[in-house]
């Protein structure tokens, strides 16, 4: 359906507005005319006045070289209104836009949605307790789109003592309320509602006195070297919440105290639940666990997992399984041939440990030294306080460094008197350059990369042939990690660059500098490509002008007039394998006009 609305075909004359990423954020734009008038006045490389200042076989349009094709094209477009406007984010779909003839959009104003006056019977909106005098709770109310493409589109507005005040595009949302006091208020998701106009909302929850109370004590058994256990030792300071399994309802959140006891409340009657339970602090020990099925929200009671009844909803001693009593702490060496100078820094790297832990399982994150050392502590194995569990060591360095993201595998007797020792696998260095579509290098542009495949090759880490069972020296324990982060290199002055990327599929797009005049670029570069000792060469496709208007609706003194609407973001985009591609960006003039530089065959 082309949702963009013919208003006028007026003659423009445009310039070029470039956005950044900023439009992917959400965040808000700023800027001004005369701002604008100024920038323009400066003709970037791709201005022009006239088809002769443009290169062979383009034509100048609204002050900008482009393909002389005028071949329909069917974009989709999002709008990024600036933060004090009526107007809030929404995009158009399948528009069907004609090169040399404006493509014109009428954009939605906010409706409103709010509580109303909580304190008059004649308006009861906003969040109340059932049955209850109590003035409602304070926290945030998520309205997400059903429909949603992005999290551009969610709504957060605060509540306090029940009331609110949200903007909406039309359409239709959930609504979740999360209390700011996660410990007294469970979070509440209600079904979707329709909103069309400007609506009174109201939304009710259980009085506090009504919910359910859920108690227990978290424990786990203590392994010692002997292969004996000690039952019962209490886990405190543990984050303990519950969800029902049909992921509907969820509890308020507890922490456990000294004695590992815990609270949890939920609403009555809505049946079976999870309990999770995962470390309180960034420095905890503790597994994440989940218990399933723990029990059953009656009208007053709970039922256990094996079918009993539970008096007051008291679920007893609820065991995280056996470990060893405390953690052992050694360190790992990471090498590499180049060393850890310069452009091969081991900044920002860090190991990722995890592995199976009593009935959960053990994550934890430590920091990678200069020199390549990780001082670690995990829990070593049941029968020796020198011998290491199974665990996954993933070395993370930063997306777009020389060092492959690796995940080594650990178990065994540690030595010692010798560091346990990996040699860090290495991409391979390639060299390219960007080129517009008449052969210019482009300068300053931006190339982002992200790994689409698995890589056909190991990366280069200089192991021999060794193989024992000592934790560090198995070649084969060195394995490729899953890393499908985005990257990014700059071209300079010549259009040249240089990335580090290893023998896999990439997704790359490229993003030349603003007011360059030239078009978006986004193509898959091949393992096999890799794998050539070539130079990269990625060419722009041609330059296609786009422009139009944007237009909101006025009333004044009860008549209705259209107005162009300045200062917002306009963005058009692709779908291609799931995953959005923006195709162009520019800003409105204060007037609503805008012009955009796509590709020629997007």
């Amino acid at each position: 359906m082309n949702n963009a609305q013919k208003i006028s075909a007026h003659k423009r004359k445009g310039r070029l507005a470039w956005l950044g990423a900023l439009l992917l954020t959400g965040a808000l734009f700023g800027g001004c005319a005369a701002d604008q008038d100024a920038n323009a006045m400066d003709m970037a490389s791709g201005g022009c006045e006239s088809s002769t200042e443009c290169p062979l076989d383009q034509v100048c349009r609204a002050n900008l070289c482009s393909n002389s094709d005028s071949t329909p094209a069917t974009l989709n477009f999002r709008f990024i209104p600036p933060g004090n406007s009526d107007y809030l984010p929404q995009y158009h779909e399948f528009v069907h836009v004609q090169p040399d003839q404006p493509t014109d959009f009428l954009l939605r104003p906010a409706l409103s949605v709010r509580s109303g006056d909580t304190e008059t019977e004649e308006h009861p909106g906003g969040i109340r307790y059932a049955g209850s005098s109590l003035s409602g709770p304070a926290g945030t109310l998520i309205f997400r789109p059903v429909d949603a493409r992005s999290s551009l589109f969610i709504r957060e507005t605060h509540v306090d003592y029940g009331t609110f005040h949200a903007r909406l595009n039309p359409g239709e949302y959930s609504m979740t309320f999360v209390p700011n006091d996660r410990e007294a208020l469970p979070k509440k998701t209600w079904a979707a509602q329709k909103f069309t106009n400007n609506t009174i909302l109201l939304r009710t929850l259980p009085a506090p006195s009504e919910y359910l109370e859920v108690t227990g004590t978290l424990a786990r058994d203590v392994t010692l070297p002997s292969g004996q256990s000690v039952p019962g030792r209490a886990v405190p300071n543990a984050r303990v919440y519950a969800r029902s399994s049909s992921g509907e309802y969820s509890s308020t959140v507890a922490t456990t105290d000294a004695s590992g006891y815990f609270t949890l409340k939920v609403e009555p009657n809505t049946g079976s639940y999870d309990i999770f339970v995962v470390p309180a602090t960034s420095d905890s020990m503790l597994p994440s666990t989940e218990l399933t099925q723990a029990f059953v929200a009656g009208p007053t009671d709970c039922e256990l997992a094996d079918g009993t009844t539970a008096s007051a909803c008291n679920l007893g001693q609820l065991s995280l399984g056996a470990y060893p009593s405390e953690p052992i702490e050694f360190a790992v060496q990471l090498t590499s041939l180049n060393g850890f100078e310069d452009e091969f820094s081991l900044q920002g790297t860090m190991v990722l440990v995890h592995g199976e832990l009593g009935n959960g399982e053990f994550s934890h994150k430590y920091p990678v030294s200069p020199k390549g050392i990780a001082e670690l502590a995990v829990f070593p194995s049941d029968w020796s306080n020198r011998e290491l569990r199974n665990y996954t060591l993933e070395v993370v360095p930063p997306a777009n460094s020389p060092f492959a993201r690796t995940q080594i595998s650990m178990t065994g007797a540690l030595e010692e008197s010798v560091l346990p020792t990996f040699e860090l696998g290495l991409k391979e260095k390639k060299f390219g350059r960007l080129i517009s579509a008449d052969g210019v290098p482009i300068a300053n542009a931006s190339l982002e990369f992200r790994r689409t495949s698995e890589p056909i090759a190991r990366p280069e880490t200089g192991n021999g042939a060794e193989n024992n069972a000592t934790p560090g020296h198995d070649p084969n324990a060195f394995e490729d990690a899953e890393d499908r982060r985005t990257f990014s290199v700059t071209t300079d002055e010549d259009g040249y660059f240089e990335v580090w990327l290893l023998p896999a599929d990439y997704s790359v797009e490229a993003i030349p500098a603003q007011n360059s005049g030239q078009p978006r670029m986004h193509r898959t570069l091949s393992a096999e490509h890799l794998l050539e000792d070539e130079e990269i060469i990625f060419e722009l496709p041609e330059p296609q002008v786009i422009f139009g208007s944007l237009f909101g609706r006025q009333e004044t003194a009860g008549n209705e007039k259209l107005l162009g609407l300045g200062e917002v973001g306009v963005e058009a985009y692709t779908v291609i394998d799931g995953r959005t591609v923006v195709l162009g960006q520019a800003l409105s003039w204060q007037d609503g006009r805008f012009e955009m530089v796509i590709p020629a065959s997007p």
